[in-house]
């Protein structure tokens, strides 16, 4: 269960940075950590794809919330502190 919310939770980040980015609010500097957070959604739905294979379901999940937090953190700080 828990497994299934962080998954969300990257999924979540990824949809939101793919609507910024096709509804055009992206900069140049903000597409690579918004474009990493989309990487760490598609890592979150593989989580539900692998089925009953819990070592590449855990890895895919590492990477996904790795990829999501890289993300999340690389927009904030792009956002706040270099285009402020």
């Amino acid at each position: 269960m828990f497994r299934n919310a962080l998954a969300n939770a990257a999924i979540f980040f990824a949809v939101v940075s793919g609507f910024l980015i096709f509804s055009g609010d992206v900069t140049p500097t903000t597409l690579i950590p918004m474009a990493l957070s989309v990487v760490g959604g598609a890592f979150g739905v593989s989580t539900y794809l692998v089925g009953n294979q819990p070592v590449l379901g855990r890895r895919l999940l590492v990477a996904a919330l790795v990829s999501a937090a890289l993300g999340l953190a690389g927009m904030i700080l792009m956002r706040v502190v270099i285009e402020a």
